[in-house]
């Protein structure tokens, strides 16, 4: 996602740039755990709505220290494709959501 996200390419994730790939990110909803947070029922996981899933999931990590990767938007997350996002592979979601700990 650094890469999508930095558009300007000078290394760095501005809030704005942040901001512009979440407004623009869409998903079709393809499982269960999708249809839960496509709040506006349009078939579509928009970028709002897909954060929303993802902060969920990093409480599971954080209590669990891994989660199962249940959608579509887990997966780009899933860097050792193994099914499972770890505490490691959190952080990239962490960098995405601008949450700095």
């Amino acid at each position: 996602h650094f890469g999508v996200m930095d558009e300007n390419k000078d290394g760095k994730i501005t809030k704005i740039e942040r901001k512009l790939f979440w407004i623009h990110r869409r998903a079709k909803v393809d499982t269960a755990l999708e249809k839960k947070y496509d709040i506006n029922s349009n078939g579509l996981l928009e970028g709002d709505e897909a954060q929303q899933l993802l902060k969920d999931r990093l409480r599971i990590i954080s209590t669990n220290g891994r989660a199962k990767v249940d959608s579509v938007i887990e997966r780009e997350y899933d860097a050792n494709l193994d099914g499972v996002i770890d505490k490691a592979e959190a952080e990239t979601i962490k960098d995405a959501l601008g949450i700095v700990e």
